[in-house]
């Protein structure tokens, strides 16, 4: 697994914020997927709060499992499935971005109508070929579960550190 701390890819996606947004980043890939590419996911991840009505704006982490070999119109891959910090709707304090993310994956690639209709260790193989991004550096629980489900990539936008500094 590849570790990718994005950490100009938020400031990138707040242009409005940055003086980062004027980086010309044309031709820059990273594991050879454009950078473009890259915020466009990060930016999903964020966006899933909206769309999945994030109860909570003090916990807000989006997450994305995209798989970057499906071959897509607009070349940017396929959203195999997103979560959100779930923990203050259903009570579950282990219920973080990631974690939703990764338990929404498993149902959607294990769904026997569904396009996938994976086996349990078919879907467990399937993690080694998706990037999981997320606007945030992973709790320790969260970065042991994807470690644990192999995922090929990790990408968050911003750090720990970063998050402490500014509560």
């Amino acid at each position: 697994m590849r570790l990718l701390p994005l950490l100009t890819l938020l400031p990138l996606t707040l242009a409005h914020q940055s003086p980062l947004a004027a980086i010309d980043a044309t031709g820059l890939t990273v594991n050879s997927i454009p950078y473009s590419t890259r915020v466009h996911w990060m930016r999903k991840a964020n966006e899933a709060l909206s769309l999945l009505s994030s109860p909570c704006p003090f916990a807000a982490f989006g997450t994305v499992i995209v798989n970057h070999t499906a071959v897509t119109p607009d070349g940017l891959g396929e959203l195999v499935c997103m979560g959100i910090n779930e923990n203050s709707k259903t009570g579950n304090p282990t219920l973080h971005g990631e974690i939703a993310a990764i338990a929404n994956c498993t149902s959607i690639l294990t769904d026997p109508t569904g396009r996938y209709n994976f086996t349990a260790s078919q879907a467990q193989s399937a993690f080694s070929s998706l990037s999981l991004y997320t606007n945030a550096e992973s709790c320790p629980m969260c970065a042991s579960a994807i470690r644990w489900a192999g995922f090929k990539e990790y990408i968050y936008g911003t750090s720990i550190d970063t998050l402490v500094e500014r509560v």
